[in-house]
């Protein structure tokens, strides 16, 4: 659903269903959870509130134990961390 919600541009709905997926006990190897937070960072971005965005990346920076297509959500999460930081 946050999916749905965040392609359609429909941010608010979208930040509910991310903060479910990151709320919810699942698989620790899941990659639910920190794609969650990276979509979360980039709606928050796409607001303006660069703060709470990179508040986000950095908690999602402090998850030690592996997960499922860590080294693409780190990529992208550097990424956006950048372009915050051309702000």
């Amino acid at each position: 659903m946050a999916r749905i919600f965040h392609e359609s541009n429909r941010g608010e709905e979208a930040l509910s269903w991310y903060q479910k997926a990151i709320d919810v006990s699942s698989d620790p190897l899941a990659k639910w959870r920190p794609f969650s937070m990276l979509h979360k960072a980039e709606i928050y971005s796409d607001m303006g509130e660069k703060a709470r965005a990179l508040r986000i990346l950095k908690d999602l920076g402090r998850i030690k134990s592996a997960y499922d297509f860590r080294s693409s959500i780190e990529n992208r999460s550097r990424l956006l961390r950048e372009s915050l930081d051309e702000y």
